[in-house]
């Protein structure tokens, strides 16, 4: 697949950045309509949102480049160029936890709260975001011919890009059921721990 979105002469807009923005645009307005059913001052939310975006995206590249160390010992430069490739989820999740405790303790705010707040626009931004992995022809599925392959890549595929996308939309579907019910605190945290170990397993299994 190609990896741009637009080409324009030398101007080229990446799938990366497009759909990078409607992740982060999509994740604010759900913020911002969904998530004062959690807490009521939206101002605070929009600032916590801002704050744990950038907090997040240095995470994830500090963490790449950490365990990554010897691509940039001579270029420390490089460190700089910056792609989807190289970027940690694993670190993005870890700061970005650490900032929701941290604000949570901040203004006062049950982490609880702040973390439900936060998950649905989680779960959307990564259902679009994973798009551009195929688009970069970056996750291939392997050889399969049935139910649901894609011909990508010169064969018949598991079309896993799909699978990712469906499984963070159906983690929208718990969070949503899980809502209205008095175990939401466990559901929500069990289905998001389900929900990042389940993406490992099927890049894993079906790349």
């Amino acid at each position: 697949m190609h990896p741009y979105f637009f080409v324009y002469k030398s101007i080229g807009i990446t799938w990366f950045t497009v759909l990078s923005l409607m992740g982060i645009l999509g994740g604010y307005f759900i913020t911002k309509n969904l998530g004062k059913e959690y807490v009521s001052d939206a101002k605070k939310l929009e600032d916590v949102f801002v704050i744990i975006l950038i907090i997040g995206f240095v995470g994830a590249r500090l963490t790449y480049v950490f365990f990554h160390r010897h691509i940039y010992e001579d270029n420390l430069l490089y460190m700089l160029k910056l792609s989807h490739m190289n970027l940690s989820l694993t670190g993005g999740l870890f700061f970005g936890m650490g900032t929701i405790f941290v604000m949570a303790k901040k203004y006062k705010i049950s982490f609880y709260q702040l973390f439900n707040a936060y998950v649905v626009p989680f779960y959307f931004a990564m259902a679009m975001g994973v798009w551009s992995m195929f688009f970069d022809g970056v996750l291939i599925g392997k050889e399969y011919e049935g139910f649901l392959s894609i011909y990508y890549m010169g064969n018949q595929r598991h079309p896993i890009t799909l699978y990712l996308s469906g499984l963070f939309l159906v983690g929208i579907l718990i969070e949503s059921i899980a809502f209205k019910t008095a175990l939401n605190q466990y559901i929500s945290y069990i289905a998001f721990i389900l929900m990042i170990l389940l993406y490992y397993w099927i890049k894993v299994a079906f790349s």
